[in-house]
């Protein structure tokens, strides 16, 4: 039996689900396992912080800005999570399903052996279109409708899969557009939450004694984020699992992945954030 890792990231969560009824579903998940309160990296950004979530290493390592992720990520020094897990054994079987497809032209190295998935890549011309009318003219954010609906079909079908990283992106959307922590970001909160109980559910039942992992990567203050206030910086690792009390940072994430996949862990990886 292969063991398997979920690591399912909530861009711009960061911890005001907490006392949040919006929030249901992943409350009593974390009520079930583990709940850390960890910091992001500074600046408290995405590109920044998935970059060192899927690294394992601060980003004056791994370099990563939101310019750059046009171009497929090449740093042989601090190598991605997906092609750390496939160099240790080929035959592993690793999955990136993405919102927001940046992660994928900038975070994943070229030529891996990967399922990949992002809305913006691979549905059609007309989803892509609603999609855009929706987020810039309607101002509703409904890219991860998309990628729960693709990612259900992926975990039904695929119960060997060793490693599958999940990304939503709507809630993050929102709080651009309306601000975070207000009535249309916590209306995006119930949402997200369900698209998260879909996916526990759906994997639960379709796979065998999955470790999952959920995430965010930053917080954040009005419309905005990529300061050091505690509402973009304080964040969160959660399992299924008891995690280890020592985890400091949102990058760990990582680690967490390569101790239960049995890869010994690099010793470069970072715990404590850039600050």
């Amino acid at each position: 039996m292969c063991k398997t890792v979920i690591l399912l990231g909530i861009d711009g969560l960061g911890r005001s689900f907490e006392n949040r009824p919006e929030a249901s579903n992943l409350k009593d998940f974390f009520s079930n396992g583990s709940l850390l309160n960890v910091t992001a990296n500074t600046p408290t950004d995405s590109a920044e912080n998935w970059g060192s979530i899927l690294t394992g290493v601060k980003p004056n390592k791994h370099n990563l800005k939101l310019e750059d992720l046009y171009k497929p990520y090449d740093n042989h020094m601090y190598p991605s999570l997906f092609k750390i897990i496939l160099k240790t054994d080929k035959k592993f079987k690793v999955s990136a399903y993405v919102s927001w497809e940046p992660i994928i032209t900038g975070m994943i190295e070229r030529f891996l052996n990967i399922d990949k998935y992002a809305p913006n890549m691979n549905e059609n011309i007309f989803i892509k279109a609603w999609m855009f009318i929706c987020r810039h003219w309607l101002y509703n954010s409904i890219y991860d409708y998309f990628l729960v609906q693709r990612v259900l079909k992926y975990i039904k079908k695929n119960n060997e899969t060793n490693f599958l990283f999940i990304h939503l992106v709507d809630l993050d959307e929102t709080g651009h557009l309306y601000g975070f922590e207000t009535e249309k970001y916590y209306e995006k909160l119930r949402e997200t939450d369900n698209y998260v109980s879909d996916i526990l559910e759906t994997t639960y039942k379709f796979w065998s004694d999955p470790l999952i992992i959920i995430t965010t990567d930053h917080g954040g203050l009005g419309t905005s984020h990529g300061g050091n206030s505690c509402k973009e910086k304080n964040v969160f690792i959660g399992s299924n699992h008891k995690l280890e009390t020592n985890l400091k940072s949102n990058m760990c994430c990582s680690k967490i992945v390569l101790q239960h996949l049995n890869i010994k862990i690099p010793e470069y990886f970072d715990n404590e954030s850039q600050v």
